[in-house]
């Protein structure tokens, strides 16, 4: 963000990341799949959920293991049959690793999500989507609801680079959850826009709460050119 004219960078307002937000105008860079409703169906049926859970993971390396089992059982030998083989074994352990992974913490990260999402009396908040300096992540600016053009942040929510966005740059969310923790302490909120959940990349960063301040000279447009981005919360 560039300076003003005493010299500091001003502060980003609702009125001004709104601006900065119609000139970036952060889209989709392609149509998403419309996915299972979480509020009707088990968290596994839910495409993003499966992938946050490592269940997809555990699916394709199983199918790549079977496949190079039969090929060991029924190929011919020499050097092929090493290979194969080589090529099994390899495929069994990132399959133990990947299932391991989504026993002990991706399961209960999915579950998470979708009891966040599924948590009634949402919270509606004003949001503006920026490209965060991070490889362009999006982020969420929350603000609390009304018209002001002078409000600050109350709340930033990052989402996945490569996962559904919002159709405008500005507008209303609902913010879903609260219910739990993630292991940072922050708390797991899904924000819903049109009328669909957006499954965040991160927990939710609090106005008031650990090194919120920080996060947010870092995010705003044109702050923290800094080499290295700050830890991941979860």
């Amino acid at each position: 963000m560039s300076l003003d004219e005493t010299g500091t960078a001003p502060s980003p307002t609702y009125a001004l990341l709104a601006a900065e937000a119609g000139r970036e105008a952060v889209a989709p860079a392609r149509a998403h799949r419309p996915e299972a409703d979480v509020r009707a169906v088990p968290w596994w049926r839910v495409g993003s959920l499966r992938r946050t859970s490592g269940l997809t993971e555990v699916l394709i390396w199983g199918v790549v293991c079977a496949a190079a089992g039969a090929l060991t059982a029924t190929g011919p030998d020499g050097g092929f049959g090493i290979a194969v083989y080589t090529v099994g074994v390899l495929t069994l352990g990132a399959l133990l690793v990947s299932g391991y992974r989504l026993l002990t913490t991706g399961r209960h990260a999915a579950r998470r999500l979708a009891r966040a999402a599924t948590a009634p009396a949402p919270a509606t908040r004003r949001y503006v989507l920026l490209r965060g300096p991070a490889g362009g992540r999006p982020t969420l600016f929350l603000f609390p609801d009304g018209e002001r053009p002078d409000d600050l942040p109350d709340g930033l929510l990052m989402l996945p680079p490569t996962g559904a966005l919002p159709s405008a740059p500005t507008g209303s969310v609902e913010l879903h959850g609260w219910l739990d923790r993630a292991e940072s302490g922050l708390p797991v909120v899904v924000p819903w826009v049109e009328g669909r959940p957006l499954w965040p990349a991160e927990p939710l960063w609090e106005a008031g709460g650990p090194d919120f301040e920080g996060q947010l000279e870092w995010l705003a447009p044109g702050e923290g050119d800094q080499e290295e981005a700050p830890r991941s919360p979860a």
